[in-house]
């Protein structure tokens, strides 16, 4: 079992991913938070990564507005603890390093480009993708 080391609930315009997550379902919640927000934020970890760039590559050809996208990757470490499954034994514990992605889609350019930065892609993509 994992325990997650920090609980906190989302804002309108914060995003998780998870490997067992619907991409159309990120792309419509995306969308929704665009035409409220001027950026969403999004982070996926270990396995969920994947499927995470598979959003961000999808709602930038899809969504109406023209996404600037920044990202970053980095390292967490998560504590496991196994269950006892004998009476009388210790609870086991093992640290986990886990990679973590974020990224951040702008309707407009943001202030700071460095390394990570994308600009949004070109209309002739956006058409080529439908």
């Amino acid at each position: 079992m994992v325990e997650a080391v920090n609980e906190e609930k989302l804002e309108g315009n914060k995003m998780k991913v998870s490997a067992k997550g619907n991409v159309r379902s990120y792309i419509k919640y995306a969308s929704e938070a665009l035409t409220t927000h001027d950026s969403v934020d999004v982070s996926a970890a270990g396995n969920a990564i994947p499927k995470a760039l598979v959003f961000i590559e999808l709602i930038k050809r899809e969504c109406e507005f023209e996404l600037y996208q920044t990202s970053s990757v980095e390292t967490i470490q998560v504590e496991e603890k196994q269950d006892k499954k004998i009476e009388g034994l210790e609870e086991v514990k093992k640290m986990r390093t886990v990679t973590l992605m974020n990224f951040r889609l702008f309707k407009s350019a943001p202030a700071e480009k460095g390394i990570g930065y994308q600009e949004p892609i070109s209309k002739e993509e956006k058409e080529n993708h439908k």
